[in-house]
């Protein structure tokens, strides 16, 4: 039966394609009615999907036939739990409650929207009110439901979602499928489902595998059903809105059935209209073929046709047409009329042939003869007609063999162009041509046997015998000899040596001994011994040349000497060649050498004893070396009075890190590894080690050399330095004692104005003898890890002045003031008279009065002062005295 789907636009296109359960699938009935001699008219009738608007419904359970797999779609979707998809571009308009869709998308818990707002967002999950319902955003969000029930994809991996376009334009199908995705909060309750979506009839299918429930959430409630975007309509399947229910290889559909969008038309064999009902009564005189069409009109305006054919076949009585084919026996019948009647000979055959009375087929007929046969139909409408049937020729398969050394040759005394083969197959090797007959491999003296089978329809077949002739014997060994081998013939004598192949290494055989002389030691020569006679044979026979001594062999190098790999012969002596005066020993079977010294050649000798000479071979190596690192012998880490590290110091290898392995440990507890880069900076005082593996040789340096070690100690830069002035002011032999504060095994030394740096071994020092002045006091410890520093201040004045502008004693000033503002010094004559006032800060006074130098006289002065070396001490001090002026 022929189906096609015609697609109205502009013009008419009819297109055969596959349909899925949801398409139109117009069907006109049997492919043919056959109307007999006693009627001459009969009923058709077409059946389809009856579709309408999407403005309704109707709901309808349907065989469980799924059009699709539901694993493995094209489109696989990676959705989490409760998510939206990215917009589905559709590649057809798909019409849903009176609207049209081009784009949708696919949610993670069994459902269809065709509101793109919602892609790649969230989905509401809780299935706890009934279609239709827009308050609810689990309903409100989704258009189709098939099932709808909270899904959690992410629970296992092995789940699959994924959507697919499947199908020929114009009944292509939207398939979105879900394979054992996980229900949330029950991780091993799968569910098996699919949606599909039908261009041109609009109908949506779900298909439903296995569907458990969950009860641990939302009640284990699903939906099955579909809503309008407001969802104010809904058509759910029964029993299957927001329910607890288990569903099990279950489908439903729903279809259109709003105003009818579809009309029938019946056609007659010459194309012309001749009803518009599903069924319809026709009478035709003929043999004639009827079309029914089925014009759907989609929501957008285009127009599909469906449509499919039925042949009705008019018999005016009944029909005992047939035909016969000849075989090589007789020949077999193919009746073209009425079935149910009988074969018979007409006129009967006396030669043996026979006849089956039911199928016509004659056996047991003669070569080359015509059979006549009548076939007789019975009934109303009964009938009779007759055929002939010549039986084929048979084919001459006769041939005969000849003999050859390894098996026989044919000739062919019958029908040429036939096939050869043993009958029965040997199992010795033997092979023959198909074509010519011609018998290879054959053993010598065996007999085999052939079929030849001549060419046609009615080919025969005939056998004969052939036996091989029997050939030499050519067997004979070899033995090794020094340089090369002699052989022993074991089978027919007076036979030819040769090498095959033919070695070019100067070698030679003897033609009639097979004596091989001036081959290679260890070397393979194959000989060939061909006997005589007629079917002459040749054998084959290896010998190898007895190898002389090989004493190769080689050495790789170790940390403290080295290891032998013999590539020669083994069961050899090692040996020293020079032996050694530093220590090192050899293992005279291994060859292993140890106790060397790094970076030294040796000369190592193997020597062994083969059968047809001794051989020794002498290699030299040298032995790793030992990383080289050369650590400072001491380090000083500095530290303030917290504790604080203020100078760390750099334990450095000067090694590459890409080249060596470090381990630093400090000797006191080597089992612990400080650090591992190629320095380290030591956080406390101690003896640090090195222990350094090169990365290529594996070599390391030795635990407890010198080189590798570094001793860190500690030290304390001075604080709370304090300096104070002993000695009673404007007196002579003035004394500064300074003091730090004390630090466990830290000594400290002291300096007057920088010059000398002297030291008592206690934190503290004091000055004698110290002028007038400002002077700077500082500490430091001896390990040079920091200093302090103070200022101190030695009043005094000098006892005369000469202002002569020698540039000597010009000037008469207080000393050791520092810069106070508030230092008054008054200068009076001997009768007690004010003649100058100076500041601590200027330059002093000169020896005048009113631009007018004095004469040389004692003057007196009164000084009112703080103390410069205390700040905390604010109290006004006053000081008077007399000094004298010289001219």
């Amino acid at each position: 039966m022929k189906r096609f789907l015609v697609v109205i636009c502009l013009i008419v296109v009819q297109l055969a394609i596959a349909q899925g359960p949801g398409c139109s699938n117009v069907d006109a009935g049997p492919a043919q009615i056959n109307l007999d001699c006693t009627s001459t008219c009969t009923d058709l009738t077409a059946t389809f999907l009856k579709t309408g608007e999407t403005t309704f419904y109707t709901i309808s359970s349907i065989p469980y036939a799924p059009p699709s797999s539901f694993s493995g779609l094209a489109n696989p979707l990676f959705l989490t739990d409760d998510y939206w998809s990215d917009v589905i571009s559709l590649p057809f308009e798909f019409c849903f409650f009176g609207n049209q869709y081009d784009q949708l998308l696919v949610g993670a818990n069994g459902v269809l929207s065709f509101q793109l707002a919602y892609a790649n967002t969230n989905s509401a999950f809780l299935f706890t009110d009934i279609l239709p319902d827009n308050s609810n955003p689990t309903l409100a969000e989704a258009n189709i439901f098939g099932a709808g029930h909270d899904l959690g994809p992410g629970l296992n991996f092995t789940n699959e979602i994924g959507w697919e376009i499947q199908g020929a334009y114009p009944c292509r199908r939207f398939v979105a499928a879900y394979y054992n995705v996980p229900h949330v909060l029950c991780a091993t309750v799968l569910t098996t489902q699919m949606m599909v979506l039908y261009e041109g009839t609009n109908t949506i299918e779900v298909y439903i595998e296995e569907k458990p429930t969950c009860d641990a959430w939302v009640y284990g409630n699903g939906i099955v059903g579909i809503q309008n975007d407001n969802g104010t309509q809904a058509f759910p399947a029964p029993g299957r809105n927001t329910t607890n229910w288990i569903g099990s290889y279950e489908a439903w559909r729903f279809t259109p059935s709003g105003t009818p969008n579809y009309s029938v038309t019946w056609f007659d064999g010459a194309n012309l209209p001749i009803g518009n009902t599903s069924s319809i009564n026709v009478c035709p005189a003929t043999d004639e073929t009827f079309t029914v069409e089925v014009e759907y009109t989609n929501c957008d305006g285009t127009m599909f046709t469906d449509s499919d054919t039925i042949d009705v076949v008019v018999n005016s009585g009944g029909s005992a047409s047939f035909n016969m084919t000849a075989t090589c026996d007789g020949g077999t019948a193919n009746i073209t009329g009425d079935l149910g009647g009988n074969f018979a000979f007409n006129p009967v055959s006396t030669d043996g042939a026979v006849i089956d009375a039911t199928n016509g087929t004659v056996t047991n007929g003669i070569s080359g003869t015509t059979y006549t046969i009548e076939y007789a139909t019975t009934g109303t409408c009964g009938a009779s007609s007759i055929e002939t049937v010549t039986v084929l020729a048979s084919g001459n398969a006769s041939f005969n063999m000849t003999a050859t050394c390894d098996g026989g040759t044919a000739n062919i005394t019958g029908d040429l162009g036939g096939t050869f083969v043993f009958n029965p197959i040997p199992t010795d090797g033997a092979t023959i041509n198909v074509t010519s007959g011609t018998v290879t491999n054959g053993i010598s003296g065996t007999t085999y046997t052939i079929e030849y089978t001549s060419p046609g329809t009615c080919g025969s077949s005939s056998t004969q015998t052939v036996t091989v002739l029997a050939s030499g014997n050519a067997s004979f060994n070899m033995t090794a000899t020094c340089d090369g081998g002699t052989a022993n013939i074991t089978g027919d004598l007076g036979g030819t040596f040769v090498f095959n192949p033919l070695p070019t290494d100067g070698a030679t055989i003897n033609a009639t001994s097979g004596t091989v002389t001036n081959g290679v030691s260890g070397t393979t020569y194959t000989i060939e011994y061909t006997n005589p006679g007629t079917c002459g044979v040749s054998s084959s026979e290896t010998v190898t040349v007895l190898a002389s001594g090989n004493a190769s062999f080689n050495m790789t190098a170790t940390c403290d000497g080295g290891t032998a790999s013999i590539t020669g012969d083994t069961g050899g002596n090692f040996s020293f060649n020079p032996v050694p005066t530093d220590g090192a020993t050899i293992d005279g079977v291994t060859g292993e050498v140890v106790n060397a010294i790094p970076n030294t050649t040796y000369s190592v000798m193997y020597t062994v004893s083969g059968i047809c000479n001794t051989g020794f071979q002498i290699v030299n190596f040298i032995v790793h070396p030992l990383p080289i690192i050369d650590l400072e012998d001491t380090l000083l880490l500095c530290l303030d009075s917290e504790g604080n590290i203020i100078n760390q110091p750099r334990i450095d290898s000067d090694l590459s890190i890409t080249d060596y392995l470090f381990e630093w440990t400090e000797i006191t507890n080597p089992g612990i590894v400080l650090g591992t880069n190629s320095y380290y900076e030591p956080i406390e005082s101690g003896t640090y080690n090195a222990f350094v593996t090169n990365t290529t040789t594996g070599c390391s340096t030795i635990l407890g050399d010198l080189n590798t070690i570094t001793t860190v100690t500690e030290s304390i830069a001075p604080s709370g330095l304090n300096a104070i002035i002993t000695s009673e002011t404007f007196v002579n032999g003035n004394i500064i004692q300074v003091s730090v504060n004390e630090e466990l095994g830290v000594i400290y030394e002291f300096s007057l104005d920088g010059t000398i740096f002297e030291s008592n071994g206690a934190n503290s020092y004091v000055f004698y003898n110290v002028s007038s002045g400002a002077h700077k006091i500082t500490a430091k410890d001896v390990d040079g890890c920091g200093e302090a520093s103070t200022t101190v201040f030695i009043i005094d004045y000098p006892l005369f002045f000469t202002p002569n502008n020698d540039g000597h004693n010009d000037r008469w000033q207080i000393i050791g003031l520092g810069k106070q503002v508030a230092t008054k010094i008054y200068i009076f004559d001997r009768y007690g008279s004010l003649i100058k006032q100076i500041s601590a800060n200027g330059e002093g006074w000169d020896g005048t009065l009113n631009g007018e130098p004095l004469p040389s006289s004692d003057y007196w002065f009164t000084l009112e002062y703080t103390d410069p070396n205390n700040a905390l001490d604010t109290s006004k001090k006053v000081f008077k005295a007399h000094f004298t002026l010289k001219r």
